[in-house]
């Protein structure tokens, strides 16, 4: 699986940040499911910011209705903040052209008659992949408490 990317390693970001992190994934996989579109990756930018370093343009105040807290940091999100720095975490779905179309469904075929199991095929219908994406996003994500940040 190309899912292994990411190996044994885990995102940690605090508690209320994973919960924003997966719903705004969440929603985002559910219009591509929608759309009938599969294939396509996480890219996440983590900014490591020293006490010394300035902040990009942070917004201190809560956001307005309609606003996102992704607009705080130019289009980041403040994960977590100590004594020794803070980290801006940025995040988008990406390669997201392929359409689940008949060629794609003759590969699904192929490979799973090839292959065999369905979980090591990347070629599968647009339900099944935003389920799976979802899923190992959600186990790789470990919200944790601003002690356990510090450690």
């Amino acid at each position: 699986l190309k899912d292994l990317n990411l190996g044994d390693r885990m995102i940690r970001v605090p508690i209320s940040t994973k919960h924003l992190l997966l719903r705004t994934l969440e929603r985002d996989i559910l219009w591509l499911k929608k759309v009938g579109i599969m294939d396509y990756s996480l890219l996440l930018g983590i900014c490591r910011v020293k006490p010394d370093e300035p902040l990009p343009n942070v917004k201190t105040t809560k956001p307005t209705v309609g606003k996102s807290r992704f607009d705080e940091c130019e289009g980041g999100i403040l994960s977590f903040s100590s004594s020794e720095g803070c980290c801006i975490l940025y995040m988008g779905i990406i390669d997201v052209l392929q359409m689940y179309t008949l060629k794609k469904k003759a590969a699904h075929c192929f490979k799973k008659c090839t292959i065999g199991c369905i979980r090591e095929i990347d070629t599968v219908p647009p339900g099944y992949y935003a389920d799976r994406f979802l899923q190992f996003l959600t186990s790789k994500i470990d919200g944790v408490s601003s002690e356990e940040m510090q450690s």
